[in-house]
């Protein structure tokens, strides 16, 4: 299946991940619908986590003749708390050097969203990574506050794991339990995440009142971001609690 496209009427981009090259002249892409196996490819290739959630069934492709540059990728939310009929945002990349500017392919893929009857998408940027936000910034989303700082191990290479990938591997996520199995282990804050909404085919006061949520100022650009230790192995279990 293969989208029409049409020029985006948002503004520049703010980020300057987002940004065209200095000099380089806009170029043209398709968007086209593709599967959850292509989409992974780029994913597990380009994007920081290297991972394609499972609940992930909507996904579009920006095309330069026939070489894909970009995807987002759009599935039921994670949180048992979104409305049906709301989408998130669950991976977003391109190809490093690629000249298509980001913000107007998400762009694009919003109006089909739209399109598609979708009543509103959230989606969130991981200041653990230095997001804060900006490509959302640059498609007007709505910025609604930010996420609780979480937990993520670290194993003895020095790798950093997502609770969810370390429930896979043992069964559990509980500090205690890993940190016991794994004694060379340890944990870091993981950071907050910045949450943004965009409605769709619902008002923005009805998409804000379902969560209890409510419009504030964009977040500025993450200075460097430091990971904190909060456990060793010389600490109590206790103390983890």
């Amino acid at each position: 299946m293969t989208f029409a496209t049409r020029p985006s009427d948002k503004s520049d981009p703010t980020d300057i991940s987002v940004m065209q090259p200095h000099g380089v002249a806009p170029v043209s892409f398709e968007i086209r619908s593709i599967s959850n196996r292509v989409a992974s490819l780029m994913i597990n290739k380009f994007h920081y986590t290297h991972n394609l959630p499972s609940n992930t069934s909507l996904n579009f492709g920006a095309y330069i003749g026939n070489q894909l540059q970009a995807v987002t990728c759009y599935g039921w939310p994670a949180q048992r708390n979104i409305p049906y009929g709301w989408f998130e945002l669950r991976r977003m990349v391109k190809r490093p050097n690629s000249p298509i500017i980001l913000s107007k392919f998400l762009a694009k893929t919003i109006y089909h969203m739209k399109a598609l009857k979708i009543l509103c998408l959230i989606s969130y940027a991981d200041s653990m990574q230095n997001h804060h936000g900006g490509i959302y910034q640059a498609t007007n989303w709505i910025f609604t506050g930010s996420t609780s700082d979480r937990s993520l191990f670290v194993n003895e290479f020095d790798e950093i794991l997502h609770p969810r990938n370390v429930y896979a591997m043992f069964g559990t996520s509980s500090v205690s339990k890993v940190i016991e199995l794994n004694p060379k282990w340890h944990v870091i804050e993981g950071g907050r995440k910045y949450r943004y909404i965009m409605p769709l085919n619902i008002r923005k006061n009805k998409a804000l009142s379902v969560l209890g949520l409510k419009e504030l100022p964009y977040p500025k650009p993450i200075a460097q971001h430091e990971h904190k230790p909060i456990y060793n192995k010389r600490q109590t279990t206790a103390s983890l609690f």
